[in-house]
């Protein structure tokens, strides 16, 4: 009885003790984040790992993607090279005389060219009515408000409902992980190329009829397909009609740049992907951004989307995983066993590999995409910051009588 009553104070303190210890290395964890590190000595690691995440692991190396010989069966893609206005109004044309579902032309007319051109582009473009989604570009912010359009002079109708901005989310050299389904601009919403090529897709008359149950927020996008997954023809087979057009009956057709014919390595209008095998400092971009709208469409077919927990509950997680880890390694702290370091070593490779596993079980099974980061930080720093916290706990010991398992107890 004497050992069970000894026991009980210990195990409540000691799951007191980590939770208090989770929840300090927590609020560390955030106040690091705040301190720039400028240093020479971080850069190399700095611009290593700046562009990283986690998922990257899973879609480079772990997703099971869509096997290259098996093309996807709603999308074609038609690469434009170095086509002219009028050899893209040419492919149009022959188009007409198909039954695609819908055309999305990922294609800029940032400026008027020659007269002749630009209005057998623009009635080209009209042929198809609602059938088309032609690209805009869109100035934003790090939000998802549009402060301004640049002007498409081609088609010169200004129907937002025929247009969808071709922005990705961050900086030209970072990895499109994520885009915005739509954005506001001034008193109205634009919806995104590839919503908007979709809900065309679906039959949907306007982008205004879906407005309201669409979402600003910042969505993942859920890759499923590399560029050669997706059946690609060249402008000059579909002007020069030798290939065979029932292929692209009833299909969604995307126009776009995707490399030149001659196979040089040019990196226009081409990112930085999850797919990218060299997921840490990358060196090359690996898609294009034809590609990339094509796994956007894909994933809005097949209803594939990866959901992001809302930040109270990844907090809560976060301190919760901690706290569990701390138990164990005070309590083996506490032991003072000669194999101390070795566990503790032991413990934290342990625990960074079982949250990477379960983050990666999570998101391919459920597509839910845990923020991990956090967690496998406070393990890898525990040692480094428990001792921080022995000393502040040393102290209210002292002023305030404060019980903890650090503090021998008679």
């Amino acid at each position: 009885m004497l050992k069970k009553k000894s026991k009980l104070p210990f195990i409540t303190v000691l799951i007191r003790d980590a939770f208090f210890c989770a929840s300090f290395i927590y609020l560390m964890l955030q106040a690091i984040q705040l301190v720039p590190l400028n240093s020479a000595w971080f850069q190399p690691a700095s611009n290593a790992f700046k562009d990283f995440d986690w998922s990257d692991i899973y879609f480079s190396k772990i997703k099971h993607l869509n096997n290259s010989s098996v093309q996807n069966q709603n999308i074609v893609v038609i690469n434009i090279e170095n086509a002219t206005r009028a050899e893209i109004a040419a492919t149009l044309l022959k188009l007409n005389n198909v039954d695609v579902k819908v055309i999305g032309l990922d294609v800029l007319f940032r400026e008027s060219k020659d007269s002749i051109s630009d209005a057998l582009l623009d009635s080209s473009i009209v042929l198809f009515g609602r059938k088309i989604v032609v690209a805009c570009y869109a100035d934003s912010t790090d939000g998802n408000k549009i402060y301004s359009i640049q002007p498409a002079h081609v088609p010169k109708a200004k129907n937002t409902n025929h247009l969808g901005y071709v922005n990705f989310i961050g900086n030209e050299n970072e990895t499109v992980r994520a885009f915005y389904e739509t954005q506001s601009y001034k008193k109205e919403k634009i919806g995104s190329f590839a919503l908007n090529t979709f809900l065309k897709y679906h039959n949907q008359q306007d982008f205004s009829t879906a407005n309201d149950h669409l979402k600003s927020d910042k969505i993942i996008i859920p890759y499923q397909s590399k560029s050669e997954h997706y059946t690609t023809f060249s402008y000059h087979e579909i002007v020069d009609s030798t290939i065979n057009f029932e292929i692209l009956r009833t299909k969604i057709v995307l126009i776009g740049y995707g490399g030149s014919s001659d196979g040089s390595t040019v990196i226009d209008d081409k990112h930085f992907t999850p797919l990218n095998e060299n997921y840490a400092g990358k060196a090359l971009p690996d898609m294009f951004g034809i590609y990339i709208h094509a796994n956007i469409i894909e994933a809005y077919i097949n209803n594939y989307t990866i959901f992001t927990p809302p930040r109270f509950l990844q907090i809560l997680v976060c301190i919760v995983v901690i706290c569990l880890f701390l138990i164990l390694y005070l309590y083996w702290e506490r032991e003072g066993s000669v194999w101390q370091n070795i566990i503790e070593i032991i413990l934290q490779l342990l625990f960074g590999f079982v949250i990477l596993m379960l983050a990666i079980y999570f998101l391919s099974s459920n597509g839910i995409k845990w923020d991990i980061g956090e967690m496998i930080a406070a393990v890898a720093l525990a040692e480094a910051l428990v001792g921080v916290y022995k000393v502040i706990i040393y102290y209210l010991s002292k002023v305030y009588n404060f019980k903890s398992i650090f503090k021998n107890e008679d």
